[in-house]
């Protein structure tokens, strides 16, 4: 029988930080997801808003088919 070979503190060191990085990327990846869930507060009014980023919408509701809906292909 062989004897197994030891582990050296490097490699031992070298583990703890690639867990360590792992860890931080999963802490990271699930609070940037959680943020996803909170509500976000959007501003409308009839008065119109000169700002750059302003957007200007008129809609015209014709119908609206709940049953035709549910079919839809894709």
């Amino acid at each position: 029988m062989s004897t197994p070979d030891k582990i050296s503190a490097k490699e031992i060191i070298v583990s703890f930080v690639v867990l360590a990085f792992f860890v931080a990327a999963m802490i990271f990846t699930l609070s940037y997801f959680a943020k996803e869930s909170e509500q976000k507060k959007n501003i409308i009014s009839d008065a119109g808003d000169k700002s750059p980023t302003h957007v200007a919408a008129d809609i015209k509701l014709l119908s609206i088919d709940p049953i035709k809906a549910m079919f839809r292909p894709g």
